[in-house]
């Protein structure tokens, strides 16, 4: 079995020098995927507006995967526009019950209105 996460924990735990070359290793194992773009987002290597983008575009039925990662990985001062970002992306792809998930989240209440409305708007055709 992959020991993979324990290397990643205790190298977290031993300064910058033993992260990065850890982490070099471990996303040479892993060259793509949901796992390589969530190290490179924390890692600094990319950042989380290009996540959230990519990851709506790639994997738009995994969006609560994505606001699982947002909602874990965010600061505080970073979640609300990374939460109304995946919000404004899936509304575009018109998938309106999980964008109104991603703003009710962020506490956009002017979104979460327009998406009921929109909504409502829809049941009364």
């Amino acid at each position: 079995a992959s020991k993979s996460a324990d290397a990643l924990l205790l190298a977290h735990c031993g300064g910058s020098k033993l992260w990065a070359s850890t982490l070099h290793r471990f996303l040479e194992t892993y060259p793509s995927g949901l796992v390589k773009d969530v190290a490179e987002s924390l890692s600094g290597a990319a950042k989380p507006s290009d996540f959230i983008h990519k990851h709506t575009v790639e994997f738009p039925d995994a969006w609560r995967e994505t606001l699982a990662i947002v909602a874990t990985y965010s600061t505080p001062e970073e979640f609300v526009e990374q939460c109304n970002q995946l919000g404004s992306e899936l509304l575009e792809k018109k998938n309106n019950s999980a964008s109104l998930c991603c703003f009710v989240c962020s506490f956009n209440t002017k979104m979460c209105t327009t998406i009921w409305a929109l909504n409502q708007a829809k049941t009364l055709k």
